[in-house]
């Protein structure tokens, strides 16, 4: 608090009017109080100790009970100070420095219980102050989301300000961030500046979510580059790659192409893969089973296009799939796509290969498995078939 003392000195000298300075405590008040500025506190402590022994009826005796109880926080007798705060507060209600006193003692009190302290008195007061410090944040956010109904250019400032503020707490610039990817006139360039000033992993998550909100193929354009950046933290591109599937974005197949072109990691290709099939896009049929048919590609995600392309319900597609594959394990997760689709000709397909020769002993465990779960007769039949012939 070093860095407070001369401005506080400052202001009580201004404050000071002729009458104080008749006071017959105040040159020992000054006295004491330069003892303060040197942080010579056992001199601060004995000297105000002395005007508010000797000078019960001055107008300095409260200041003295506060700075007493403040030079014997800084000599780090924590439990002490914190009671000639309490004491202070209770004995002087209407003094302007109760404030700085109630703060002192969260600090104190955060201190102790750091330290391993565990008397009530101590957490009692941190919980009051992290109820009014959740409190506070509740009220922020409310403000937050009243200038985002205000509207225009002025309130999209105010949140983009809000949004920089590294002294405001994390929730009340998260709310922030939201509000101003829901306002028009939004710009995806602020966004990506603000993404890129700021170290919070919550807040730049906020910034990529932001990013998808906005309309046009700058916001689109912006999530695409930061997927595709392999410097960017993993977690930021894997969600900058599922926004994108979110997009209204008429180039989202040129982009998911170019991704899969440009990043080697097999678990962001998974999330592509993913986002391929999320999206709405017409080609997301043929790039699942590009991926499917690549024998360079990694099995895990050869796998995964699989799975997403079953999900599609496209029987003739996983038909086409299961003929021109040559690998006996993802024939096996073709089966689980059949199975989930459930029509008439999956259920055809499954019992043509279950019945032919050409069909080796793990697969057909694989579709006994599978046609076990289906409630259809001829599925059932099938399985009855193979215990007669």
């Amino acid at each position: 608090m070093r860095y407070l003392l001369p401005f506080l000195f400052l202001s009580i000298q201004l404050a000071f009017s002729k009458a104080d300075q008749n006071d017959p405590a105040f040159k020992l008040y000054f006295k004491a109080y330069e003892f303060v500025l040197n942080e010579n506190w056992e001199s601060a402590i004995l000297t105000f100790g002395q005007l508010a022994a000797n000078h019960k009826s001055s107008n300095y005796v409260d200041d003295a009970h506060y700075w007493i109880a403040y030079a014997t926080k800084e000599k780090q007798e924590l439990k002490k100070s914190y009671d000639l705060y309490e004491s202070f507060i209770k004995h002087y209600p209407n003094s302007n420095l109760n404030k700085n006193a109630l703060r002192d003692m969260a600090l104190i009190s955060e201190q102790l219980i750091a330290q391993g302290e565990k008397n009530a008195k101590y957490m009692a007061h941190q919980t009051q102050i992290n109820h009014a410090s959740k409190d506070a944040q509740e009220l922020q956010k409310s403000a937050v989301f009243a200038i985002y109904n205000q509207g225009g250019k002025e309130a999209l400032d105010k949140l983009y300000t809000i949004a920089k503020d590294e002294k405001r707490p994390e929730a009340v610039r998260e709310k922030a961030i939201f509000w101003y990817g829901q306002s028009e006139g939004a710009s995806a360039k602020s966004l990506l500046q603000l993404y890129t000033s700021i170290t919070s992993a919550t807040l730049k998550e906020k910034c990529i979510f932001s990013l998808s909100q906005l309309d046009g193929e700058e916001s689109d354009f912006a999530l695409f580059k930061l997927a595709k950046n392999n410097k960017e933290n993993k977690t930021f591109r894997e969600k900058a790659i599922f926004w994108l599937s979110q997009s209204n974005s008429n180039k989202k197949a040129d982009y998911f192409k170019s991704l899969l072109a440009e990043i080697k990691e097999n678990s962001l290709r998974e999330k592509i893969i993913f986002a391929i099939y999320n999206s709405d896009i017409q080609e997301s049929t043929k790039l699942l089973n590009d991926v499917a048919f690549n024998k360079e590609e990694h099995i895990d995600v050869r796998e995964k296009a699989i799975f997403w392309l079953g999900q599609k319900g496209s029987t003739p597609e996983l038909k086409k799939l299961y003929m021109g594959l040559e690998n006996e394990d993802l024939k096996e997760k073709i089966i689980f796509g059949f199975y989930e689709d459930g029509s008439d000709a999956s259920i055809e397909f499954m019992i043509k290969l279950l019945k032919s020769g050409s069909t080796s002993t793990p697969v057909k465990k694989k579709l006994i498995f599978w046609l076990g779960q289906m409630e259809s007769p001829k599925a059932r039949k099938a399985i009855q078939d193979i215990l007669t012939d």
